[in-house]
């Protein structure tokens, strides 16, 4: 799914747990301490809402709103059942990558428009509503100074693609950006 590299290691975030009847059962993280060659399983992330995840790193000083202030963090983004589905965002202090509990799932917004967040991945809440988001990237863009995400839709059918401009939204509505058919 998506792999990330913090003093020398490397973390892979992969789906897993594919059977007859559910596309993608599970997301695991992984580490690799000799470049790739092999990695060890360090922990399920996720059996619910974040079993396709796509995450960044941010410098914390460039962004308001996160449980951490200062330093560095991961932002992640995640959708459930294989392309049905809405997608939701989570959290990580960068030096707590080994530590699932570390995490931390946006639940809402406070009357005054800051990001509230929830240790209990059941707390978070979906980014929008379109239930049809399997595979997804999301990256920030500086160059338009948006959140940029992708992701293969049902309706409208094709990759489809909305911005925003905190990760926590609002999202724009979806644009087709390729029709396959």
């Amino acid at each position: 799914l998506d792999a990330v590299s913090v003093s020398n290691r490397i973390y892979l975030y992969h789906s897993t747990d594919h059977s007859a009847q559910v596309a993608m059962g599970r997301s695991v993280v992984a580490v690799s301490t000799n470049d790739g060659t092999d990695f060890q399983l360090l922990y399920t992330l996720s059996r619910t809402n974040f079993i396709n995840v796509s995450v960044n790193e941010i410098n914390l000083s460039d962004w308001q709103g996160f449980p951490q202030v200062g330093g560095k963090g991961l932002v992640m983004f995640g959708s459930a059942a294989y392309r049905a589905s809405n997608v939701r965002l989570a959290f990580q202090p960068i030096g707590e990558i080994e530590t699932p509990s570390s995490l931390r799932y946006f639940t809402g917004l406070d009357g005054a428009g800051n990001p509230l967040w929830s240790s209990n991945e059941a707390d978070a809440i979906e980014l929008f509503n379109q239930p049809q988001v399997g595979e997804l990237s999301v990256t920030y863009n500086k160059f338009i100074r948006r959140w940029l995400m992708l992701y293969n839709g049902s309706n409208p059918r094709g990759i489809n693609y909305r911005t925003a401009l905190q990760p926590w939204g609002p999202w724009s509505q979806p644009q087709v950006l390729f029709d396959p058919w």
